[in-house]
């Protein structure tokens, strides 16, 4: 891991949601033996960035239980997240950070 998890709980608790869906489905779909995980503060946002080493995925991502759980959790914090496939796996998810927390 590259960074620091924030400060802020709901958030910490998002990304430790995202590191461990990350980690299971990598290991189930893509024989993954790794996990890289960064996470970096801009301003007033902080980003968390998951990647894996296992075989890239063969089509698009349709989140579906544990990542469509997640997109819910991150959305009703006010937060994006995207999913890129191609050329390998990569979930960003970008959470805004309240004023005290980025200081």
């Amino acid at each position: 891991m590259a960074g620091e998890l924030p400060k802020q709980e709901e958030i910490y608790r998002i990304f430790v949601i995202a590191m461990r869906e990350c980690l299971t489905n990598g290991v189930r779909h893509a024989d993954a033996t790794a996990l890289y995980v960064t996470a970096r503060q801009d301003g007033n946002n902080i980003s968390l960035r998951i990647t894996n080493n296992g075989k890239p995925p063969e089509s698009v991502i349709v989140p579906r239980g544990g990542l469509l759980n997640l997109h819910r959790h991150v959305t009703n914090l006010g937060g994006t997240m995207e999913i890129q496939w191609s050329p390998a796996f990569t979930l960003i998810i970008v959470m805004p950070v309240e004023k005290e927390a980025a200081e």
